[in-house]
């Protein structure tokens, strides 16, 4: 069972963190792991970021938990920023229970028409990325039915493919639908090296210039918005970043000014003396190279590690 400890002044001291100080309360614990989030590192980010946008707003993406340290906990540390970006709806209607103005954009849009009906009557903003989508928004009894439109510009997960563009507009522009934004997600901006990116703004710049309606733009996620000024556009949705991770393997967050957000404290539970040759652990993955001491840590599977 793990806890965590949101601070608005740095990260808590292990005394302060062992005297229960915030924490989550639970009837079990199984073992003394703890995480402690840093509210200020994340602020600091989002400064980051809104420098980086240069004048572009920003969707910060807290999906799957904030990637695991609090999408409700952090919030406080998000006020700088122009939008939140979740997956699906359930995670949206959490946010806007504790956040109830402001965008929160719903990435893979409603599921189902009642879904949908539950996201209009909250005010989020839904993404259509298939064809399904289109049909229940039409069909859908509002005076004002808006969207946000996926095109798949070479991520080949979700959205409508770059060449289909005109017949999709057509066909939200048959059942009443206003597209107010256009987004697509790159594949491989974390590799500079890669022709993709190119590729993938080329096709999403071709979209943008025959969109005839008014609406928004957005391509950059956080490898993009450290590397790509050209993918800026009119919003940006860093992920990785908000928390203090480089998308890059070649460098650290800390690197490139970012703070982390999150530590994790778990006690060492056992001190061994081991030979040399002698392996460690399923299959062995670790052969000692000399007598070594080794000190077993007690965190793991049970505690989402």
């Amino acid at each position: 069972m793990r806890r965590r400890v949101a601070s608005g002044q740095g990260v808590l001291s292990e005394a302060y963190c062992a005297r229960g100080a915030l924490t989550m309360q639970c009837d079990r614990l199984y073992r003394n792991v703890r995480i402690a989030i840093n509210l200020d590192a994340i602020a600091h980010n989002v400064r980051c970021c809104r420098q980086l946008a240069d004048g572009a707003q920003v969707f910060a993406v807290i999906k799957a938990d904030a990637y695991g340290h609090g999408a409700v906990e952090i919030l406080p540390a998000l006020s700088a920023i122009d939008g939140i970006a979740v997956v699906n709806v359930a995670e949206a209607l959490t946010i806007r229970s504790h956040r109830p103005h402001g965008d929160i954009l719903v990435l893979q849009g409603a599921q189902s028409f009642e879904e949908l009906k539950t996201a209009v009557a909250a005010k989020l903003s839904v993404v259509v990325h298939h064809a399904a989508q289109i049909d229940m928004l039409g069909q859908l009894d509002a005076p004002d039915r808006r969207c946000w439109l996926k095109i798949d510009t070479g991520m080949g997960r979700l959205g409508f493919s770059h060449h289909d563009i005109d017949c999709v507009r057509r066909q939200l522009a048959i059942r009443g639908v206003q597209v107010v934004g256009v987004l697509s997600h790159l594949a491989c901006a974390d590799d500079r090296q890669s022709a993709a990116t190119d590729q993938q703004l080329q096709n999403f710049t071709d979209c943008m210039a025959c969109w005839p309606v008014p609406a928004v733009f957005s391509m950059a996620n956080s490898a993009a918005l450290l590397s790509r000024t050209d993918t800026l556009f009119d919003w940006v949705r860093p992920g990785l970043m908000l928390y203090g991770v480089s998308p890059f393997a070649e460098e650290t967050g800390v690197q490139r000014g970012l703070r982390p957000a999150m530590r994790v404290d778990a006690p060492v539970i056992a001190v061994r003396e081991h030979s040399k040759g002698q392996g460690i652990g399923y299959g062995a993955t670790f052969i000692c190279q000399a007598e070594t001491r080794v000190a077993m840590v007690g965190i793991g599977y049970g505690d989402g590690y």
